[in-house]
């Protein structure tokens, strides 16, 4: 790649045979003498002429100025719109003087920012490029200089569930509205903005998830990055978009015997039915709603008197007679109260009794104190 600057007034001539070379092609090809291509220049580049009222350095982004133009050169002002079209100067340019500016194809630029294989323009400073997952492709970079590439190879463009972009004007990051899945049920996550800060950007469970920033966990789904760099007089939002389609909480959502899940419309805990093994003989077992508080969901059978009691489901310690197949656990947080149910995904509940301990029997009995719902 070659870059030939306008010669100035007073300046000495030297002479260049890269240049002369390109020249005498460009003649002779016109002339129908030799078709030869030219070498070391951009081909694939769209340049168009701009001038400004102002002093640009060479590798700023620029806006346009659609009602000013000076022959067939454009006037152009440092860049501070994202919404608008921009482009790359490729050379100082003083005030009142036309030159170069790149729309589409390759332009060297300085980068900030430590992660992405994109850049963006810095609104507070044009001059720089802050990395992140939109924007021009880098094609090449070595310390803080890059080559990027302006135009139709950039990356496409996401709009899509828990899309996430930083918007300049509000200073703030703006997230999509999407939908999180917990136990086959699908619930709406609504559109939400954040104040930058470093961290990680999450779907919280609750009983209307929400968006904000938190650690990933069990509750907590990731859709996003956000980073902030420090430069002394101004900062640099670098923002990540992890392009979830669903928030997916409890895996695939297991509804097999003994399922169990806190349903919001309830504000119960839902329990399914299941089968219980009694010394080999199978029986089944009704399913259950029950209120939520910490605590271990049992299906409860016991042997009194030779004979097993009806099987049931409720919260209790477990034991010979006590088999568990869900825990809750109840969190408050700033949100509100935070349920936690955990299903132990149990085909059967299993008891065995080879004897009966009228001691044993009697004192498990007021141990468990029949808790129930």
């Amino acid at each position: 790649m070659a870059y030939f600057p306008d010669v100035q007034a007073g300046e000495a001539f030297k002479p260049n045979t890269l240049l002369s070379n390109n020249v005498r092609h460009m003649v002779n090809a016109m002339d129908g003498t030799k078709n030869s291509v030219q070498k070391g220049v951009r081909s694939t580049s769209v340049i168009v002429q701009v001038f400004s009222d102002s002093r640009i350095r060479a590798g700023t982004a620029v806006n346009f100025t659609s009602d000013r133009m000076c022959g067939d050169a454009i006037c152009v002002q440092p860049y501070s719109d994202p919404t608008e079209e921009w482009g790359v100067v490729t050379q100082d340019l003083d005030a009142g003087v036309a030159g170069d500016c790149v729309l589409a194809g390759p332009v060297e630029v300085e980068l900030i920012g430590e992660e992405g294989h994109y850049v963006k323009p810095n609104p507070d400073d044009p001059h720089q490029f802050m990395r992140g997952a939109e924007g021009a492709p880098i094609l090449f970079k070595k310390g803080g200089k890059s080559v990027i590439h302006l135009g139709p190879t950039a990356p496409e463009y996401y709009n899509g569930p828990f899309r996430i972009t930083y918007d300049p004007n509000l200073k703030k990051i703006v997230v999509s509205a999407g939908y999180a899945c917990k136990a086959g049920k699908f619930v709406p996550v609504d559109e939400k903005e954040l104040d930058p800060e470093d961290g990680t950007i999450c779907v919280v469970w609750g009983s209307q998830p929400e968006i904000k920033f938190e650690k990933p966990s069990v509750l907590n789904y990731p859709i996003g990055v956000c980073e902030i760099i420090d430069n002394g007089s101004y900062e640099v939002i670098l923002i990540s978009c992890c392009r979830v389609s669903v928030a997916q909480f409890d895996g695939d959502g297991y509804d097999g015997p003994f399922y169990a899940y806190f349903n919001d419309d309830l504000q119960k805990i839902v329990i399914g039915d299941g089968y219980a093994s009694r010394n080999g003989e199978f029986v089944h077992v009704d399913g259950t709603e029950l209120a939520a508080r910490d605590g271990t969901i049992c299906v409860v059978c016991r042997l009194s008197g030779g004979e097993w009691t009806t099987p049931v489901i409720q919260y209790a310690t477990p034991s010979v007679s006590a088999f568990p197949i869900a825990t809750c656990d109840v969190y408050t947080s700033e949100s509100g109260k935070i349920i936690q149910v955990n299903c132990c995904r149990v085909s059967v509940a299993v008891f065995i009794v080879t004897a009966e301990c009228p001691i044993a029997a009697k004192e498990e009995e007021a141990e468990s104190g029949g808790i129930s719902e």
